[in-house]
């Protein structure tokens, strides 16, 4: 994925809409499939940092996508928090 494209967006909101419309309507991506680029995007790019921070906000936000964006991007976090364990878990076992 080429995420420096999200370096032309300026605000969270237009980031956040980005990485879902490619996600779910470009790619027709499964949340957990979505959960894991970005958690691949997270481990290799530092620019992913933001885009996570960007999705978590809008997500908590009020109003801020419409009902069937909000629940794909909610499976979409809650998979990358369990991806995220997952890794976790691994290292404190290594």
């Amino acid at each position: 994925m080429n995420w420096y494209v999200m370096t032309l967006m300026p605000s969270a909101r237009e980031r956040a809409d980005w990485f879902v419309d490619i996600q779910l309507r470009r790619y027709c991506h499964s949340p957990k499939k979505a959960a894991l680029r970005l958690w691949k995007g997270y481990c290799t790019e530092p620019l992913v940092r933001q885009l996570l921070s960007d999705l978590q906000q809008i997500a908590a936000a009020e109003g801020q996508l419409p009902a069937e964006e909000l629940r794909y991007l909610q499976a979409l976090l809650a998979h990358f928090d369990w991806l995220a364990c997952q890794q976790q878990m691994r290292l404190s076992l290594s």
